[in-house]
């Protein structure tokens, strides 16, 4: 909780400044929590109101365009792919050490709790899911990331790379908005299926902001959607799980696997048709909304016949069962 007090003491002198981002001085406030530092609404916020706006020159300059650049040819290691992202790492990693207690990078948390990090114990727990592979993975990607980083003459430690990689995956915003990049003071809002706030951009100046969608209550914290993310995703990404999450549904189509399917949000696949009647009956069990239902409906493919939609939960301990046989 020190460590995030003192973060909000930079943050505030930052949003005073307004050259990284700026802030309704009236209306938003710095929250310091056991997790980190967020933002909430000081006072009743109306709708269409910038709760927050990042100068062009800010996010742009934190984007992977501009890393990828300042990175030439010491990336080759690394495939296409991979590159955006490990320059982003760069990027902060070099940010923190050059300008120490007045970067950006040094208002980041000094470590998260991602999947990656866990020790023997707690990755047992996880035993037989997806996200154990998935974590897995991403463990391997570090040491071998780090090891590239060491034959092109980067300095940086096991642990350097781990916290750039998940500054990255837990801070960095790609969208529609912002192709790919850290985005000071909007990567403070929390996650809410049901946000009320959203990301936005001013044509004339380039920059970004995070605008209120709704009207928001005095104390009420100001939140976006980082996306139509199962606890999976959020767990490994950002170090946090929900309850209740809508995403947390599969779809298993004539006895295979597919997909990860977010009937909220997600159009379906045109194999899932002729359904409507095991997913009218199923409707309960379900738990899914009219909008999930009517998503799902709407297939129009006679290919299949039999569609049944998992909770995660469920998955998880088929997938287990599976693993153990």
């Amino acid at each position: 909780m020190m460590a995030a007090r003192a973060r909000v003491r930079a943050l505030e002198r930052w949003a005073r400044e307004g050259e990284m981002f700026r802030v309704r001085a009236r209306e938003v406030e710095f929250v310091a929590t056991d997790f980190g530092v967020t933002l909430a609404a000081s006072s009743a916020m109306t709708k269409g109101t910038r709760a927050v706006t990042t100068p062009l020159k800010s996010w742009a300059t934190r984007s992977s365009a501009f890393a990828l650049d300042v990175a030439g040819r010491t990336l080759d290691g690394f495939d296409a792919k991979a590159k955006p992202t490990v320059a982003l790492a760069l990027h902060a990693l070099n940010e923190r050490r050059q300008t120490g207690d007045a970067s950006y990078a040094a208002s980041m948390p000094a470590d998260m709790d991602l999947v990656d990090s866990w020790d023997t114990a707690r990755l047992a727990t996880l035993r037989g899911t997806s996200t154990a592979t998935a974590a897995a993975n991403r463990a391997r990607f570090i040491e071998e990331a780090r090891a590239t980083l060491a034959a092109t003459a980067f300095d940086v430690s096991l642990s350097d790379v781990s916290w750039a990689l998940s500054m990255v995956s837990s801070r960095a915003v790609r969208s529609e908005v912002v192709p790919y990049a850290f985005v000071p003071g909007c990567d403070l809002l929390d996650h809410a299926p049901e946000p009320n706030c959203a990301f936005g951009r001013d044509d004339a100046s380039g920059d970004v902001f995070c605008v209120a969608i709704r009207d928001i209550s005095g104390g009420e914290s100001l939140t976006l959607s980082y996306g139509a993310l199962s606890n999976d995703r959020l767990l490994r990404m950002y170090g946090f799980t929900m309850d209740g999450n809508p995403n947390d549904v599969r779809v298993m189509a004539n006895g295979a696997w597919t997909a990860t399917l977010n009937p909220k949000t997600s159009p379906p696949p045109a194999a899932l048709v002729n359904a409507l009647d095991i997913l009218h009956a199923e409707r309960a069990s379900l738990e899914l909304d009219d909008a999930a239902m009517i998503l799902l409906e709407n297939a129009r493919d006679a290919s299949l016949a039999h569609v049944t939609a998992l909770r995660r939960g469920q998955l998880d301990i088929i997938d287990a069962h599976i693993a153990a046989l």
